[in-house]
This record gives C-alpha cells, structure tokens and sequence, in this order.
C-alpha cells in the first residue's frame, strides 16, 4: 500500500513578501489505515513537506459498528510533533458523535485524547495562529449527517455557514476545513481564501483530473477531486488516504497533499500543480 505526495502551488494579495510562502499539508480520509509500522511512512513523508501547519478535514476514522479509534489517535498525535494540527470532523467522526446508542462514548474518549495531546480540534469552531508573520484563522466547518444522505439534493446556504462558524476574518487569511466538496460553490461564496475538502476519495475511479462517482451517488461531481480557483481563492480536494466500504481504487493513488501560498506576483503563475 502506497501513496503519492501532490503539491499545488496558489498565490494571495495576503502574502505582502516572498519570505512569507505558507506551506501547508493537508490529510483527509485515513480511515484507520497504516503506511509502515506505526505509520512511520506516512509520518515521514509529512516531516519532509516541513508544513507550517497540517490540516485535517476530517474522517480519519472508520464510524462503523465495533470500530476503534486507535490508529488514527496514534498517527494524529505524532502528527503534532511535527506541526500544529488543525482538525475538523467528517461524516464518521459526526456519526460517532450523534449517535450514542451505537457508539457510546467512543467519540468523547477520542476528541478527548487528541485536544490533550495539543491537536485543535475544531467543531463549527475556529482557530488564529500566525504563519511567517501572516495572520490565519482556521475554521472547522461540521455539517449535520443530512447533508451526506444519498441521491438527496440539499442545498448549503450561506446563512447556515455562517450560523456555524460566523464570517470570514478580512484582516487574515481564512482557511475553512470542510469535509464535503459538494459544497464548493458555497465555501467559495462564504470567502475563504482557502477551502481543504476530501470524503470523495478521488472518486473511487478517474479518469485524468475528473471523480467519476461520489459517495452520494453523483456522477463526475463538480469538485470531485483536485485544485479550483474562483477569484483568488482556492479549494484543494483530497483523493485522500484511505477506504472503506469501497476497498479499491483505479487511476486514483491515495495521497498528501502540499499546498504552497505565495505572494502575488504580477504576471505570475498562479495554478502551478505539480506531482511527486
């Protein structure tokens, strides 16, 4: 079992100097999965991006009946010894958290483990760190389990995004972890300068940059995988690291993703994407 590490390279009006570039690395969709002994390999490849921060939007676990957590606390706490980690939940992590009758308190013992081991986790919460003297807020955008149902057309309103997790800070740069791509066209309305998404996992199949199929039933969703641009701003969406109830892939490696941000140059390459 392997991996690729993708780099996507964006540029911001925020970034007043070259000195300033953010590097940013971007985990979706572990799903329990272990690259080397203890995740050694995939630690390492990490280490080697030297991230400024590391974003995580979400399902690292597996919310399925007798599921453990342990693999994904393990990895996500070693995490932290290399750069904060900046974490919101998916679908599994909210199935864990709603539905009790089924998992107890797995989810409380897990958010418990990961926020004393220094991880920010954050639920419809946000968080302010300053990179290279660049002001950030992170958001952790939690949507309820309705917005995943299958062949359900349901719309993310603005309003609900900011009833959540309020508006975009001007006087920073605004990254929004949000676990569901579909809600693209709504992330880049709300104003983040930089949206990180997974839970499509590529699409299980590609063909060249496209998803074919998302979890819900879409066919070639519109933000089914890769880097979009819409007005200076930016979405990254993860093939992510691992599966589940779908155990292969075809023309879609499982992947890190390393997002650069630069300063805005005039003339400049702005959507430089590279493969490693």
């Amino acid at each position: 079992m392997n991996f690729q590490v993708k780099t996507y390279e964006g540029v911001s009006s925020k970034i007043k100097s070259s000195s300033q570039k953010l590097s940013l690395v971007l985990l979706a969709d572990l799903h329990q999965q272990i690259f080397g002994e203890r995740n050694d390999v995939l630690l390492d490849k990490v280490s080697a991006c030297r991230p400024d921060a590391i974003l995580i939007p979400g399902d690292m676990v597996v919310g399925k009946k007798g599921c453990t957590t342990q693999i994904a606390e393990e990895t996500i706490l070693s995490l932290a010894e290399i750069a904060p980690v900046y974490y919101a939940n998916g679908n599994h992590e909210t199935r864990m958290k709603k539905q009790k009758k089924r998992y107890g308190s797995l989810y409380e013992r897990y958010r418990s483990k990961l926020k004393t081991g220094g991880i920010h986790f954050l639920e419809n919460e946000t968080a302010h760190m300053c990179i290279k003297g660049v002001p950030c807020r992170i958001y952790g955008l939690e949507l309820s389990l309705s917005f995943y149902e299958r062949f359900r057309k349901i719309r993310l309103e603005h309003e609900e995004i900011v009833a959540r997790i309020g508006e975009p800070d001007p006087d920073c740069f605004n990254i929004l972890l949000a676990h569901h791509p579909r809600y693209g066209d709504s992330y880049f309305q709300w104003g983040a300068d930089l949206t990180v998404s997974g839970h499509i996992h590529g699409g299980v199949i590609r063909l060249g940059k496209r998803a074919v199929l998302s979890p819900d039933g879409r066919i070639f969703p519109k933000y089914g995988y890769g880097w979009f641009e819409k007005e200076g701003s930016y979405m990254a969406v993860s093939s992510g690291l691992g599966e589940h109830s779908i155990p292969f892939r075809i023309l879609n490696p499982r992947e890190i993703v390393q997002i650069v941000i630069k300063q805005e140059v005039p003339n400049g390459d702005t959507r430089k994407t590279t493969g490693i």
